[in-house]
């Protein structure tokens, strides 16, 4: 059977009638992918038909580098800050706040890394010392008086007091709980009381609060250097429980956010195993970005639920010194934001020490973090290459930009909430790369764009300007670099479902976003349809033609040939092909709106749906048949739903 993801909606289809002869289906071909002829594309066209999220701004947590800072001079410490919250550095709008666990008996206290022992504001059951954590205090205030105006706060490891072993690296072994369970209500009365104090005295209100930092990875265990507390799956509830009873008793109205998970596939795996009334109390999700693959699939989740979604800790990457590491560390930073803001549709963007310890020293690490400081004597920093490869992104994606599809891979589009049109594209490869950004989308542009460039001997450098010609813009991407591209007017027209016939679109499964193609880029008659990574051929390029009675007719660029139902079958679970086109009912697809920029493809001939077999998350793979496309029973499914984006 076809396995499903969600129940039927009730959406009305149009009948038609069959009368088409059949086209017969031939097995695959051989190989998959992208073929050493294969001929990629060199234009970015960006679809302004559709909305993507709304995002809201760009950030750092403040564990564990804010506890050191916070105390440095004024001059240094407002230095740092400048650089990441000042318009003139990263322009930062986001501060997430570490509620220290060190309490008088952290019997971990003398292991901990450089700024690891963040003071607890309790020292003691139902005891506060208002006066602690100062340092941590002053960087967030510091950050807020900048601008920072989405500060949530967040517990890597509740007070020592109310651990199993009163050490807040973790417990004695790793992935057991650490948190008393008899200690669940006053942790949640503690968290409570701790943002109506910020409310009310401090003021500091925290736009979300996130009581669990990474509680399945198993990380956590007593000989650790930083704070952490696993909670077993089952445990997480009832924490998530207590904490949201306690804000409720104080009348503290912080939503809360969850489940900060190393791994974005696992945020998805537990998030959807809590009880439907835990899932209620949540309001975001929050993923971390280390691990895992499946960004859609965490983006349906979220959107299924209606819940805001955060990608709310990345940090890279230990590879060493030498500036090939540094611009390779700032090539994969720039990747993990393009991919979080264009796959898994991010609405903030927080990265994890923004400022990193680095004395010299041969154990120091170097690369973690977008300022390189000296944490445990003297106040010296230093920018890394990947701060410049992150302000490519943070000083020109403003919040309230609208992030739009672009037919590109490797490159993010924007459009600002004054009509300013931004577009981030990476080139990782080691030679110089051409690209045509198409603008023709757009009502009107300015005249000039701006441009600004990291690469191996640039840093966020502007370059000269260039010129938009008929909405259109001629670019020379540099080998391994990231350019940023500015045009400050750009108008488009409100969002459409309209398709332009005789126009080439790539078309994007939603539930694994993968590409619709012809396997193995067969020219053949009843070559197999299948998914694949989006990879820019012409092999993933369908040209869409209206054929006047409300369907159409979709032909694959690379080979001429129409999408087609093998054998003309009404069957659910025949199988897509391409045929040479025949006028055949089997060969026309209505194009159905589905909301949120997705449509649905319905066959004419059969009514059933486009569909990747099973869900299936994977390329195509024909030892196993997985991924192959079919038609089944329209059930709203998110692999019956497809992006539609202009292409060439």
């Amino acid at each position: 059977m076809n396995k499903r993801f969600t129940a039927l909606t009730g959406l009305t289809l149009l009948l038609f009638g069959c009368t088409s002869a059949p086209a017969p289906s031939t097995p695959r071909a051989s190989g998959s992918g992208l073929s050493a002829q294969a001929t990629l594309s060199s234009t970015a066209i960006i679809d302004t038909r559709i909305r993507h999220q709304t995002f809201r701004g760009w950030g750092t947590s403040l564990a564990w580098w804010a506890n050191v800072v916070g105390g440095w001079s004024s001059t240094s410490r407002d230095g740092i800050m400048d650089a990441l919250y000042s318009p003139a550095g990263l322009n930062f709008t986001v501060a997430r706040y570490n509620l220290g666990a060190d309490a008088p008996d952290n019997v971990c206290r003398g292991q901990m890394r450089p700024g690891g022992n963040v003071q607890s504001l309790s020292t003691a059951p139902g005891v506060y010392d208002w006066a602690r954590d100062a340092n941590q205090r002053w960087v967030l205030k510091a950050a807020q008086a900048r601008g920072a105006n989405l500060l949530e706060a967040f517990v890597n490891s509740a007070p020592s007091y109310m651990l199993t072993n009163r050490c807040t690296a973790g417990a004695t072994s790793p992935g057991y709980n650490n948190l008393r369970t008899d200690q669940y209500n006053a942790y949640g009365d503690y968290v409570a009381t701790v943002l109506k104090r910020f409310r009310d005295v401090e003021g500091v209100k925290f736009t979300t609060v996130a009581p669990l930092n990474e509680p399945d990875s198993g990380y956590w265990f007593s000989t650790g250097k930083q704070e952490g507390m696993n909670v077993t799956r089952a445990e997480q509830p009832k924490i998530i429980g207590a904490v949201a009873a306690a804000l409720g008793r104080q009348g503290v109205t912080t939503p809360l956010s969850a489940m900060d998970t190393t791994d974005i596939d696992l945020t998805n795996t537990e998030f959807l195993s809590y009880p439907d009334t835990t899932r209620s109390l949540i309001r975001q999700i929050n993923s971390h970005a280390y691990k895992g693959s499946l960004r859609s699939v965490l983006r349906n989740t979220a959107q299924r639920y209606g819940k805001g979604l955060w990608m709310s800790e990345y940090g890279c990457c230990d590879v060493g010194n030498t500036p090939e590491n540094q611009l390779s560390t700032a090539l994969r930073l720039a990747g993990t934001i393009q991919k979080d803001l264009t796959d898994l549709q991010a609405e903030a963007w927080v990265y994890w020490q923004a400022v990193e310890h680095a004395d010299g020293s041969a154990g120091a690490n170097h690369t973690w973090g977008l300022i390189k400081a000296n944490l445990v004597s003297g106040e010296t920093f230093g920018r890394t290459k990947a701060y410049f490869g992150m302000g490519q992104f943070s000083k020109f994606i403003r919040p309230g930009a609208q992030i739009l599809p672009i037919s590109r891979t490797n490159t993010v589009a924007a459009l600002n909430t004054t009509n300013q049109l931004v577009v981030v594209a990476i080139n990782d490869a080691g030679s110089a790369t051409p690209v045509t950004l198409d603008l023709s989308g757009f009502t009107s542009t300015g005249g000039t764009a701006r441009l600004y460039r990291t690469s191996g001997t640039e840093n966020l450098a502007q370059l000269a300007s260039v010129t938009v010609s008929n909405r259109s813009l001629a670019l020379t991407l540099a080998p391994s670099s990231i350019t940023t591209v500015v045009i400050d007017s750009a108008s488009a027209a409100a969002p459409s479902t309209a398709l332009s016939s005789g126009k080439s679109y790539k078309i994007l499964n939603k539930n694994s976003w993968k590409a619709l193609e012809v396997y193995g880029e067969s020219a053949a008659d009843g070559a197999a349809v299948s998914q694949y990574n989006d990879s820019g051929s012409h092999n993933q390029r369908w040209i869409i033609s209206d054929l006047g009675n409300g369907s159409f007719r979709l032909t694959n660029k690379n080979s001429g040939k129409a999408l087609d139902v093998a054998g003309g079958s009404t069957a659910g679970g025949a199988g897509v092909i391409q045929y040479a086109s025949n006028g055949g009912l089997n060969q026309q697809w209505q194009i159905q709106p589905s909301g949120q920029g997705y449509y649905k493809l319905i066959n004419r001939g059969s009514q059933k749906a486009l569909d990747v077999n099973a869900g299936s998350l994977n390329n195509t793979d024909p030892a196993t048949n997985t991924a192959r496309i079919i038609q089944w029973d329209s059930n709203d499914g998110d692999n019956q739903q497809w992006l539609i984006v202009r292409a060439d």
